[in-house]
């Protein structure tokens, strides 16, 4: 039964699984760039931050540090978090060589989230969420052909495997069910 305490828990094992993505993402994604994790792992989290997610859902628009932006619901998401952190390897690479090893671990990462934010929040989770509803897109026009369906279906365990089931299932699966 959904109220039951086995289907609550196995609901928040999920649910902490899928909209935390973009954490584990950013912790990932900077391991394997060679930077700082603990960087990465910030620029998930920023996209998940109570405040944040209140904004999004309340207000139209926001800037950032002066730069107006259209802010979104990021938890479960892919793309917004690994464009960030790609990005984000060139913005550590460049304070790398200007900033004095000496400051490096005070100055350079409020330097570099300086940088991040308004280039995360106004370029590229927007940008990710296109790239997301575009792929949603290509499997709605493409939804008549019974080999791709058929792809599609089986490449589906690989898509919840990598959280890209949920942006389909926002964004194809339940408009279509009204």
């Amino acid at each position: 039964e959904a109220t039951s305490d086995l289907y609550l828990l196995f609901d928040f094992a999920y649910n902490a699984c899928f909209y935390f993505l973009p954490i584990f993402l950013g912790y990932t994604a900077a391991k394997k760039l060679g930077i700082n994790p603990i960087m990465g792992i910030y620029i998930g989290a920023l996209m998940l931050a109570p405040g944040f997610v209140d904004i999004a859902n309340t207000r139209e628009t926001f800037t950032v540090l002066g730069i107006p932006c259209k802010l979104g619901t990021y938890g479960t998401t892919v793309f917004p978090v690994l464009l960030s952190v790609f990005a984000f390897k060139y913005v550590d690479k460049f304070f790398d060589r200007i900033i004095p090893q000496i400051l490096s671990q005070s100055v350079k990462p409020f330097l570099e989230m300086l940088v991040m934010l308004p280039v995360t929040l106004c370029l590229f989770c927007p940008l990710g969420t296109i790239i997301g509803e575009g792929i949603a897109a290509v499997i709605i026009m493409l939804d008549n052909a019974p080999f791709i369906t058929g792809i599609i279906g089986g490449l589906w365990p690989f898509l919840i495997l990598t959280g890209m089931h949920m942006p389909i299932l926002y964004a194809v699966i339940i408009p279509n069910l009204y």
